[in-house]
């Protein structure tokens, strides 16, 4: 599993230090979390020294957005658009998305599901759904975390805003990128009661 190579210059003196690099590389196929072990050993006039080595997979190449911005949504309508999370490792992984802070009303701004398993060299979305109740900027900031050792947690920062539907039915006709049902529902909720 480990391959140690270095290029010895002759005896190292006490207090001075050799360079050694060491290589892993996990048996094909990983199949689960699994911590490797591998040793190197040290031997010198005064006795032997046991250097431990450790490796484990990690979610390499996990991409995520730091910013979702779900732009302008009318009072009473619902907003929803995906939050991709997504690995090149050949493990899986499980994760948890912790609110961190949050200026919406409850059932306002919603992430579903909050945990599960980013399956290995593929894609999970997680749903967000926004129906704002009041003519105010909403912001969700969440952590994600993943189990796995050493692992740095994510900030995403989720924001939207709610206008009057008439602006929104304007913006949705200005902009053609704008869903057909957000434009439908902007349609169906007026006039506002």
């Amino acid at each position: 599993l480990c391959a140690a190579t270095f290029s010895q210059r002759g005896l190292v003196p006490p207090g001075m230090a050799e360079e050694v690099d060491v290589t892993f590389r996990a048996p094909a196929p990983l199949e689960a979390m699994t911590l490797y072990t591998d040793e190197i050993r040290v031997h010198a006039e005064g006795g032997s020294l046991v250097v431990p080595l450790h490796a484990y997979p990690v979610a390499s190449g996990l991409e995520l957005p730091s910013r979702v911005d779900l732009g302008i949504v009318a009072k009473g309508s619902e907003l929803r658009r995906e939050l991709p999370l997504s690995t090149h490792s050949p493990v899986s992984f499980e994760y948890e998305l912790r609110p961190l802070e949050c200026s919406a009303m409850p059932g306002e701004l919603e992430l579903s599901p909050t945990a599960g398993i980013i399956p290995s060299n593929g894609k999970l979305s997680v749903s967000i759904r926004y129906a704002p109740r009041r003519y105010a900027s909403a912001r969700l900031l969440v952590e994600l975390r993943v189990a796995q050792p050493g692992f740095q947690p994510r900030a995403i920062e989720i924001v939207g805003s709610c206008a009057p539907p008439r602006v929104e039915a304007k913006r949705a006709a200005a902009d053609p990128s704008r869903s057909m049902r957000a434009a439908t529902s902007v349609a169906a909720s007026w006039p506002p009661p």
